[in-house]
């Protein structure tokens, strides 16, 4: 994979979970083009380092709301 169409792809899917709302993973993968165990890492990724929450029954991801705004366009 293009190492440039990856880093667009993973800036994609940074806003689209940094909006505070609920992001399926499947949602997520359509929305980016990103293969099922990369947007599955990432999400791991966030939980681990406390900055989203993970329904593991939906497999939805939430980004916690003091962190919605590291992303947000001034």
């Amino acid at each position: 994979m293009d190492e440039n169409i990856t880093l667009n792809k993973l800036s994609i899917l940074l806003r689209k979970v940094f909006d505070g709302e609920w992001h399926g993973l499947v949602e997520l993968e359509e929305a980016t083009d990103l293969p099922e165990n990369v947007v599955i890492d990432f999400m791991k990724l966030l939980v681990e380092f406390g900055l989203a929450e993970f329904d593991e029954s939906s497999k939805r991801i939430k980004v916690k709301e003091e962190f919605v705004v590291l992303l947000k366009e001034k």
